[in-house]
């Protein structure tokens, strides 16, 4: 999530770097990202961004989906959230859905400090979301 003053958006940032080499034909026929802003768990603003052709086409790079800007003098419950639906080429499955950890709330404290909004550091691959390797 961004915030300036009363000014708020949600934001998803991806980053890829593929590392097999050559790459042949699509890796994805579905890859979008949805960045929302809610406000006490209600969503405010949503944006789905289709990434395919870009993840597709480029071996790394990264690139944002972003919310529209929203206003207001309401200070407190406002989070970002969001999710990925993707679908892995030729593997026979449909599509899958990654529920992305939401941020923690952005709030103004009583003496007018903003708090939540620090950079936080690259979190822990998410043990779930790590494939068994295979078996030798």
């Amino acid at each position: 999530m961004y915030k300036d003053g009363n000014t708020r958006r949600g934001r998803i940032e991806i980053r890829w770097e593929t590392n097999t080499g050559a790459w042949y034909g699509n890796r994805f026929d579905k890859f979008v990202v949805q960045a929302r802003l809610e406000r006490d768990d209600r969503v405010i603003a949503s944006q789905s961004c289709d990434l395919t052709d870009t993840l597709n086409n480029d071996f790394e790079g990264s690139d944002t989906c972003t919310t529209s800007y929203v206003t207001s003098s309401a200070q407190d419950g406002w989070t970002g959230d969001g999710k990925v639906t993707y679908n892995i080429n030729d593997d026979g499955k449909s599509d899958y859905t990654w529920n992305l950890h939401g941020s923690g709330e952005v709030r103004v404290q009583p003496d007018g400090t903003e708090v939540g909004d620090e950079p936080e550091q690259e979190p822990a691959p998410d043990p779930e979301d790590t494939p068994e390797p295979a078996a030798q």
